[in-house]
């Protein structure tokens, strides 16, 4: 039961943070401790709540907080937490855990070497943003002037497909042959298609943004130019 509440207070928790990362939404240090310490309660007391709960609170906040931008956007910033945290703990579980000789328990279970995993997740997570130079806050910027319009929905639909396809294949392991594997394959196939598409999104927000300010100098120059030949005009017929 203790070991229950600290995976459940721990996985909300770095969602948390995940979705302060990506959002650039502040909270404080008492939201910060005391939303997870919520969610871990309601999630041992009544796990189906807290279950689908979790899947779906970001983006209602997301909507709460943002309720000016685009909905595919809030649903981007209320899916991704999510989506990245199961990335990057299967990530560890599947990959790094093994090559250090760590042996998880089945996943329908719990155990201390799950919480270590899922202490690592943001540093690991940052890391690899770091890694890729991921921009977020060009990142942005670029959602909110619209320069992945026709992306977005492409984007939220497969988070939603991996989310289901993750939660299908764990509730349904018995029946699913070679749950384990399908899922081991799903999170390879997608956390690079993830990271491709997050890459493409920053490369095409840098690149915007470096147009945008050249155009802005160049309309500077030409009116400094304009206004200079102005002055020059009312100098000479003075």
């Amino acid at each position: 039961m203790l070991l229950d509440f600290l995976m459940s207070y721990l996985k909300f928790f770095v969602s948390m943070l995940i979705y302060r990362h990506i959002s650039r939404q502040e909270f404080t240090l008492r939201w910060l401790f005391l939303c997870p310490f919520l969610f871990a309660i309601i999630f041992t007391l009544v796990p189906p709540v807290g279950f689908f709960g979790y899947f779906l609170v970001f983006i209602a906040y997301s909507f709460y907080r943002n309720r000016n931008i685009r909905h595919l956007l809030n649903i981007f910033y209320g899916l991704y937490p999510v989506v990245m945290e199961s990335l990057i703990g299967r990530l560890l579980a599947f990959y790094v855990f093994p090559m250090l000789g760590i042996v998880l328990v089945h996943e329908s279970s719990v155990s201390w070497y799950d919480a270590l995993l899922e202490l690592l997740v943001f540093p690991v997570y940052i890391g690899i943003t770091k890694l890729l130079k991921l921009d977020f806050t060009d990142l942005k910027v670029g959602f909110q002037r619209q320069y992945f319009n026709r992306f977005l929905l492409p984007m939220d639909l497969s988070m939603f497909v991996y989310l289901l396809s993750v939660v299908g294949l764990v509730v349904f392991e018995d029946i699913i042959p070679h749950a384990d594997a399908l899922r081991k394959q799903l999170n390879s196939i997608y956390l690079i298609l993830f990271f491709v598409m997050l890459l493409y999104f920053n490369a095409v927000s840098k690149e915007r943004l470096k147009q945008e300010i050249l155009e802005q100098k160049d309309r500077q120059l030409q009116e400094l130019a304009t206004y200079s030949q102005h002055v020059e005009i009312d100098r000479k017929s003075t």
